[in-house]
C-alpha cells in the first residue's frame, strides 16, 4: 500500500515540476507572487513524498 502511495505522490510532485517549469518559460520575470505561488504549489506536492519516507 505505501509504494502505491509514494508513487501517487512523485506522480503529483512530476506535475508539479512540469507546472512550475512552463510556467517559468511563459513568465521569464515572475513577480514575486507568482514565485510564491509557484513554490507553494511545489511544496505541497512534495510533502507528501517526503512523508512518506519518514
Amino acid at each position: 500500500m505505501q509504494i502505491d502511495e509514494l508513487r501517487d505522490a512523485a506522480h503529483v510532485l512530476a506535475y508539479a515540476v512540469d507546472d512550475t517549469e512552463r510556467d517559468l518559460a511563459a513568465a521569464p520575470n515572475p513577480t514575486k507572487s507568482e514565485l510564491l505561488e509557484m513554490l507553494t504549489w511545489l511544496l505541497e506536492a512534495a510533502r507528501p513524498v517526503r512523508d512518506l519516507c519518514r
